[in-house]
């Protein structure tokens, strides 16, 4: 059985590609209608008690940090594994969930698009290019968002703060040693993240574009697919990273 938890767009989106071809049902923790508040097929999901999940069960979370956290400690109850693809947790929902990985494989990331993990790795390259670039990153999203900056943005700022050493600011800097992130909004915006850096003799830009959130939900279904039989633990972008790149990357280094 596949749990989506979390009905808004992804959701659907999930939802959609699935039908026909898995087993699946929908939860919605946030949702006003009746018809996704519980979920038939599991008992007592919201009070997080013993139910019935069918053995292998996976859960897929495209809902909010609250109802990630109480969807993970439920599936810790019932042997369930859960792709964690909200974002925005606080330290304290974050250590409810290492808590809750310690009975079985959860994986936090903020984006499953291989398109977005392969422009994070390109990170890398870029820093031996520059190491004293100026690092900027821009983000451009749907109206409708609910987090400015994206957790993309902010996946792909902690990665560059690691890489050169420095601080993230969101909003606009003129700091050399900060690290800026900008987010825009504007209407029928699938996704942008553009990653400048600049030296002042030359210039490097990493872009990557969505066009369809299609894309996010059949990464979402591959990296449930490549957590499932993982051990028990909390794993996160890096190891998606390996999971789905590692020999390929080995691959294109030996060539």
């Amino acid at each position: 059985m596949w749990i989506i938890h979390g009905y808004g767009r992804m959701g659907h989106k999930v939802a959609e590609i699935m039908h026909g071809k898995y087993d699946f049902c929908t939860v919605d923790p946030l949702a006003k209608d009746a018809e996704y508040a519980a979920l038939a097929e599991i008992e007592n999901f919201r009070e997080g008690e013993a139910c019935s999940a069918p053995e292998g069960s996976v859960l897929i979370d495209f809902s909010c940090p609250a109802g990630s956290v109480e969807a993970v400690e439920w599936a810790s109850k019932n042997g369930v594994c859960v792709l964690v693809a909200t974002t925005g947790h606080t330290e304290e929902q974050m250590e409810r969930i290492r808590a809750a990985s310690r009975y079985i494989p959860v994986l936090c990331t903020g984006n499953t698009s291989a398109g977005v993990l392969a422009t994070i790795e390109m990170l890398h390259y870029a820093r031996l290019a520059m190491p004293d670039g100026v690092v900027r990153i821009e983000e451009e999203h749907h109206l409708g968002k609910a987090d400015a900056p994206s957790g993309t943005a902010k996946m792909i700022a902690q990665e560059a703060a690691m890489l050169w050493g420095r601080q993230v600011r969101y909003g606009c800097t003129r700091e050399k040693d900060e690290i800026g992130v900008v987010a825009v909004r504007l209407p029928n915006v699938v996704g942008r993240h553009r990653i400048t850096i600049s030296n002042g003799v030359e210039s490097i830009e990493i872009q990557h574009v969505a066009h369809d959130r299609k894309l996010f939900a059949e990464g979402a279904i591959r990296a449930v697919e490549l957590l499932r039989g993982k051990k028990t633990g909390l794993y996160g972008q890096k190891d998606l990273i390996a999971w789905i790149f590692g020999e390929k990357l080995n691959d294109c280094t030996e060539n």
